[in-house]
């Protein structure tokens, strides 16, 4: 069984947002990402898929709300 779960990212991904010099993120709003990416790949990792296989900035996009959320997973 394969399935889709979407929804539509509208900071786009922590890659463009970390390039962009007009964003400054404070230290405690950076800590909050990586605990939102480490809750990700937790999930990932105690699921069926087992590892992410792809993890890097350009796939981990960032929500309206600002929350960090790991795209583009193979299972292995």
């Amino acid at each position: 069984m394969i399935t889709l779960v979407s929804g539509f990212c509208t900071k786009g991904a922590l890659q463009d947002i970390l390039e962009n010099i007009d964003i400054k993120l404070e230290m405690m709003f950076v800590s909050s990402l990586i605990s939102d990416l480490v809750k990700g790949m937790l999930y990932l990792h105690n699921s069926e898929l087992g590892v992410h296989g792809n993890l890097r900035s350009s796939n981990c996009l960032v929500s309206s709300r600002w929350t960090l959320q790991v795209s583009n997973f193979i299972k292995l």
